[in-house]
């Protein structure tokens, strides 16, 4: 009753609205008022995945359903949200709490000790995006917890990354905090995500960006570049940073510094001789000095900091090439091939290692393929490629690349052209299907509909194979852009037989995949790929008939199905930017919100 009486205050505010407004307020008015009620639907969907929820019992999936249904109501009731994301923290630690104590890493379906952790770390990064300061406390209320965890150096770098990310995210409102936690995540080592990080308190406060650019410099300057992974890229980022920042009232780094780092840097860079390299021994260490030339010879300021050495740099690039081309005996065919017209290329192809040769005739004639030479490709392949098997390949690539570049420039007759010498159902499908794209770009939107209707033709009565069934979603997905009914039409069968193989599924659990886990529908099991395509095109479906896409929810027999596509329904008309901003503006929206939020909060009680 409460929400036909909301329909109905909105029906009159609106009708007072347009008495005397010319037409196209009035349609605007009308539009709005459809948004406003979709929006209201996928709110009360909401409220429905919620109420589902709650009968699950709290596992992985739940968490991550929980952390999602949080984020779609924050900027509606964002009160509500926290609590939401306060209680997947706390359901977290009571399943973290079971896994800690018995350590299970079973092969039975348990979530592992691992699992856990990575879980950890998703919920930490999702909740940041809405309160970096509550995500931070959840880090660090956990962290007692890791120390098995944080035994290993990788684990380490994933945990100070994390520290990082929420950082940049904590930025956003206090930018002095989120120094503090960059000067902590030093502690741990350079990260990559410290760039990013500095970016933003560069954005928000440089007094900030400006004092953690200089304590990174000063850890720069201290750590081994040959020897930690991802250090490279910081430095190289960082030189570019205070650099361009040399002309602000306050730079973060003299010329003086700049210069001091730029002559350590190259130092170190030339510190590594090529004669090191061979692909037995491909060290850390022989790879950062790769890339630190790499970065340094290329640098365009370079000779501002450092006069005379860009040529030495560039020496030094060449000397690797050279001792990288000494154990992969193609690289100088394949320069060859990329550099020289096509009779010289040929010419030295015929001097090449036989065990080589198809395959070096296979990457000229491919050049030739992406330049629109079709015929001297195909001359290539049949004259030099030796083994039928490769010939055959190749030829059939050579095929499908024309075809799809026809496609690309709309040449729909020879495009069909070459569907029609494609020699599988399954090759004319996967075309038919790119071709009705391509005219649909070309508002021949008719066309496009006897394309997919051809597509169906190439297809079986019914699934019988997992391949034929993504065939399947993506038709109907393809068809949701011209006629909903023909895609709803397509889907409902799928629906059903999705049920029959949840069902069967149930009775040979465990010995034919692992589908279930305590009796509940685990989406990453053998039916989860089919899970997650009803829910994609469901949510597509949508936004064509919302009505029709929620009776197909009921049909889904599994309620954990239920509350993922629910979800992701909701998304679509809450989730985003777009749309938010859109309805946040309707008379009347945030009243409408707040009672499907209230419907959630009373589910929840």
């Amino acid at each position: 009753m409460c929400k036909q009486l909301l329909g109905l205050i909105l029906l009159l505010v609106f009708a007072g609205v347009a008495e005397g407004q010319p037409k196209a307020t009035t349609d605007a008015s009308a539009t709005a008022a459809s948004k406003a009620e979709t929006q209201d639907q996928a709110f009360a969907l909401l409220g429905d995945a919620a109420r589902e929820m709650r009968e699950l019992r709290v596992s992985e999936y739940r968490l991550r359903w929980q952390m999602q249904l949080a984020g779609l109501i924050w900027r509606h009731d964002e009160k509500q949200a926290r609590a939401m994301f306060a209680q997947a923290a706390a359901d977290w630690n009571t399943l973290w709490g079971k896994v800690a104590e018995t350590e299970i890493d079973e092969p039975d379906g348990e979530p592992s000790y691992n699992t856990y952790q990575q879980l950890r770390q998703e919920m930490a990064r999702a909740w940041a995006q809405f309160d970096g300061v509550a995500a931070l406390g959840f880090v660090r209320d956990t962290r007692p917890l890791l120390e098995p965890y944080l035994g290993d150096a990788n684990s380490r770098e994933q945990e100070a990354a994390l520290l990082t990310d929420i950082a940049a995210e904590v930025a956003r409102k206090d930018p002095k905090e989120a120094l503090k936690l960059a000067q902590e995540s030093l502690n741990q080592g350079i990260q990559q995500q410290q760039i990013s990080l500095l970016q933003r308190l560069k954005e928000l406060h440089r007094p900030s960006a400006n004092q953690f650019a200089q304590q990174l410099y000063e850890k720069l300057k201290q750590t081994d570049l040959l020897k930690s992974n991802g250090a490279n890229y910081v430095a190289n980022s960082l030189l570019q940073y205070a650099h361009e920042a040399l002309g602000s009232d306050s730079p973060p780094l003299s010329e003086r510094e700049i210069r001091a780092y730029v002559a350590q840097l190259s130092k170190l860079a030339l510190s590594v001789s090529p004669d090191k390299f061979s692909p037995n021994g491909y060290t850390p260490e022989v790879a950062n000095a790769q890339a630190l030339v790499g970065f340094l010879s290329a640098w365009s300021e370079l000779e501002k900091y450092a006069p005379g050495r860009g040529a030495e740099l560039k020496a030094r690039v060449e000397a690797w090439q050279r001792a990288f081309n000494r154990f992969n005996p193609w690289q100088e065919y394949y320069d060859c091939i990329q550099q020289k017209s096509v009779p010289e290329a040929l010419e030295k192809l015929a001097t090449a290692p036989l065990e080589l040769q198809d395959n070096l005739y296979l990457q000229i004639a491919n050049k030739l393929t992406n330049e629109g030479n079709y015929e001297q490709a195909r001359q290539i392949i049949s004259e030099h490629v030796k083994n039928a098997g490769n010939r055959e390949n190749g030829l059939r690539s050579l095929e499908q690349t024309q075809l799809t570049q026809a496609i690309s420039k709309g040449d729909i007759t020879a495009a069909r052209a070459g569907i029609a010498r494609l020699r599988t159902r399954q090759e004319r499908f996967q075309y038919h299907l790119q071709l009705a794209e391509q005219l649909s770009s070309q508002n021949k939107k008719d066309e496009a509909l006897a394309t997919l209707d051809e597509a169906r033709q190439l297809l079986p009565p019914r699934p019988r194979a997992q391949g034929q069934l993504y065939f399947y979603f993506s038709l109907a997905q393809a068809y949701a852009q011209y006629d909903a009914k023909r895609s709803f039409d397509l889907l409902e069968p799928l629906l059903d037989q999705f049920n029959e193989l949840c069902a069967a599924a149930e009775r040979v659990d465990g010995f034919l995949g692992q589908t279930y886990h305590d009796g509940e529908f685990q989406p990453n099991g053998s039916l989860g790929e089919f899970a997650q395509q009803i829910s994609f095109t469901l949510a597509v479906l949508a936004g064509k008939d919302f009505a029709r896409a929620r009776k197909c929810l009921t049909r889904l027999q599994r309620p954990e199905v239920r509350v993922a596509a629910s979800l992701a329904i909701a998304q679509n008309f809450i989730g985003s930017d777009e749309t938010g901003n859109a309805l946040s503006s309707l008379p009347l929206n945030g009243l409408r919100a707040s009672y499907a939020i209230d419907r959630i909060q009373r589910l929840r009680e």
